[in-house]
């Protein structure tokens, strides 16, 4: 595969021995050179294919077309329940960030998983709001298409027994 010569561009690079740039090759799936225009295009192999870039702006990144990024600064806050291997353990995990936690403030946990667990049933919020009946918790499951909430943590949110699901959802009771 040719490389790839993208220049006359404006680069910025996040390295701080050289912020800026104006030119980058590609080999294959790795950037192989950064610099400028000049030096980059002279080492340039004749089957190069460049492209002029009339100097738009290039930035690294990551592309992920379904990370939920925004979470992952919030999930470093949260209870990692991604290893309990039962509701129990997971309760158990939430009672003892409970201990460390001012009352009333929220916990919040995520990444159980029932069917890692020999009971698959969906958890409910007994178990929970009995261990941890000061603070509000929501536990969200590894998917993040299903959450448990304890007692105290329904009641803050107005959710109640006569609470209609919402449009394309469900909330399930017990």
């Amino acid at each position: 595969m040719p490389q790839l010569i993208l220049h006359n561009a404006n680069i910025h690079t996040l390295d701080e021995s050289r912020p800026h740039a104006t030119a980058i090759t590609i080999d294959g799936d790795r950037i192989s050179a950064v610099g400028d225009d000049q030096i980059v295009l002279e080492a340039a192999p004749s089957d190069a294919t460049t492209m002029d870039m009339r100097g738009s702006t290039i930035v690294p990144g990551l592309a992920d077309a379904h990370g939920h990024m925004r979470n992952f600064g919030m999930m470093a806050e949260m209870v990692n329940l991604r290893h309990a291997q039962s509701y129990e353990e997971v309760v158990e995990l939430v009672r003892e960030r409970s201990q460390a936690t001012p009352v009333g403030q929220w916990i919040q946990g995520r990444g159980w998983n029932q069917e890692n667990w020999s009971d698959k049933s969906l958890p409910t919020h007994a178990l929970l709001s009995e261990a941890v009946p000061n603070h509000p918790v929501w536990l969200v499951r590894v998917d993040a298409h299903a959450g448990v909430a304890n007692a105290n943590a329904l009641r803050i949110s107005g959710i109640t027994g006569s609470t209609p699901n919402p449009a394309g959802g469900i909330v399930g009771k017990d």
